[in-house]
């Protein structure tokens, strides 16, 4: 019994350092990615220096209407959720207070990101440093375009030349991309506001009838106020922003 105890405790050891072994496989590489510094590839540098914060803030903006400090909002789940098309009288169709909602978000996002972009522009900068290279660098603007299941960052005017010895190599093209479904869900959104505009309400159900991945739920507040949720199924990606528009006095019908 002693003899069949330890075989089952080596068993069992034999079976952690396997699957230890499996697990350091798999994930050893990405972690050499995520905190490793190629000097042949500034942009994947970037790239993982600034990937987490525009994750978050994108999510962040698109909890509050596409706004990072919405202005002209309402408080729903103790979240500001910008108006995107408002009117403030009974009777009457709301305005549009964003023309265009994705051009709107694009310049947000550029905005808000842009502190981050440069900190990790100083970042490599000193790991080139660090590695003996003499170093000449140029900060310039943030241009965001936010596409089919992607958003893309693109830093214009960013050039950065390292040298050591007689090897010089000069880098003037970064781009920074996030995979998302944020193109998708911001179109949908345009769709509603038009609605909202002409004719003070819009059509969900026929959205999802339509789009058979997306949830859309269209929320009544006391005021008037709507509060449209735009999900994707499959991801939960969630894009929310508050509407008021075509509003009748309580008690009239």
């Amino acid at each position: 019994m002693k003899k069949r105890g330890q075989v089952t405790i080596f068993v069992i050891i034999a079976i952690v350092i396997i699957v230890l072994g499996v697990l350091a496989f798999f994930l050893y590489p990405k972690l050499k990615i995520s905190t490793g510094f190629n000097t042949e590839n500034p942009e994947l540098f970037l790239q993982n220096c600034v990937e987490n914060d525009l994750e978050n803030l994108i999510e962040t903006l698109s909890l509050q209407g596409g706004e990072f400090n919405p202005q002209g909002y309402t408080i729903y789940q103790d979240v500001k959720i910008k108006y995107i098309c408002y009117t403030s009288d009974y009777f009457t169709l709301g305005l549009k207070q964003v023309p265009f909602i994705k051009r709107f978000v694009e310049d947000e996002i550029s905005v808000q990101i842009k502190p981050k972009v440069d900190e990790c522009f100083d970042d490599l900068v000193l790991k080139y440093q660090q590695k003996g290279y003499e170093v000449s660098s140029k900060k310039g603007n943030i241009q965001t375009e936010i596409l089919p299941e992607q958003t893309s960052i693109d830093l214009i005017g960013y050039n950065l030349t390292v040298s050591r010895g007689e090897n010089e190599n000069r880098f003037n093209l970064f781009v920074i991309n996030l995979d998302n479904n944020l193109y998708e869900l911001l179109n949908i959104a345009e769709h509603i506001v038009s609605w909202e505009n002409e004719f003070g309400d819009a059509d969900t159900l026929s959205i999802m009838m339509l789009k058979k991945d997306i949830r859309v739920n269209k929320i009544l507040r006391d005021d008037g106020s709507k509060i449209y949720i735009i999900e994707n199924k499959k991801t939960k990606e969630a894009f929310q922003f508050a509407s008021r528009s075509l509003v009748f006095p309580a008690g009239l019908f």
